[in-house]
């Protein structure tokens, strides 16, 4: 006999199904699924919180951001909470893809927060953070701060808007900002066709396509985009029109009523009533 044919590899090594973790309940939890339990702990003293602060911002700097997180995580989540160090935490995370469920949660909780004391800069990079993760009531509720201290510039309101417009139900408002952001920056027209769109998708044609005309009288953009927006803006006038020539509920309520046909005499039987003092012949 020759000499015995291998065996195959694939033959001997058993099939070994990845092991399920079970979601951890108490106080240890997944960073990655879920998201921090309630707050706990008491919060550093002011110099100790803006001493983790700066070393955690440092460590960032220098690319380490996991042992940045260890350093965040002796002032997020406690008791007072500290805005800052949450915002820093997430933004850290958030750059990093690590413990996502975790950078979420400490996000929106930063750009809720609003005390007084975190400056203007720092509300701006949670909302843009917020936006470039699709984090949008985040977002909203950061650039939000911004709008209500009054120092709001043009991007920060079109990002705002762009946060209201991801948020089914905040259209109008959506495009009430795009106007305010116009306003503040006039040079900036794509904000009129983006307003515009909003408008049109809302039905309010006439206004759409004014703010559209606007844009390309202004914008002057090439001819391909100036011919697709003329016919837009053609097609949203003869909707406008459809919708005055169509009768309205008002309308019809305040229609004069018509008069009901009077009903044929019924053969054989007069029907004709007889007017006081007077006397019918037979016919």
């Amino acid at each position: 006999g020759g000499a015995p044919e291998p065996k195959k590899v694939a033959e001997l090594e058993p099939v070994v199904q990845p092991r399920v973790r079970p979601e951890r309940e108490g106080p240890f939890r997944n960073p990655k699924t879920q998201t921090p339990g309630p707050r706990a702990g008491e919060q550093l003293s002011e110099s100790e919180l803006e001493a983790a602060i700066a070393r955690g911002k440092a460590l960032r700097a220098e690319g380490r951001a996991t042992v940045a997180i260890q350093a965040f995580r002796k002032c997020a989540n406690k008791i007072p909470q500290s805005v800052t160090c949450e915002a820093e935490q997430a933004i850290t995370m958030l750059g990093a893809k690590q413990q996502l469920a975790f950078a979420k949660h400490f996000l929106l909780e930063a750009a809720n927060g609003q005390p007084a004391s975190p400056d203007d800069e720092l509300y701006r990079r949670i909302g843009e953070t917020a936006i470039a993760h699709s984090q949008y009531p985040a977002a909203r509720s950061a650039f939000g701060v911004l709008l209500a201290r009054d120092v709001a510039t043009a991007d920060d309101l079109e990002q705002l808007a762009q946060a209201l417009q991801a948020e089914r139900g905040n259209a109008d408002e959506a495009a009430d900002v795009y106007a305010r952001a116009y306003t503040l920056d006039p040079t900036r027209h794509e904000l009129l066709r983006k307003r515009a769109t909003l408008l049109g998708q809302n039905g309010d044609h006439t206004r759409a396509a004014d703010l559209f005309q606007s844009y390309l009288d202004k914008a002057k953009p090439e001819e391909k985009i100036k011919l697709a927006l003329e016919q837009r803006i053609a097609m949203l006038r003869e909707e406008a029109k459809g919708r005055v020539s169509e009768p309205t509920d008002d309308d019809a309520a305040n229609a004069p009523a018509k008069s009901k046909p009077k009903p044929k005499p019924k053969s054989g039987k007069a029907t004709k009533k007889t007017a006081p003092g007077k006397t019918t012949k037979p016919g």
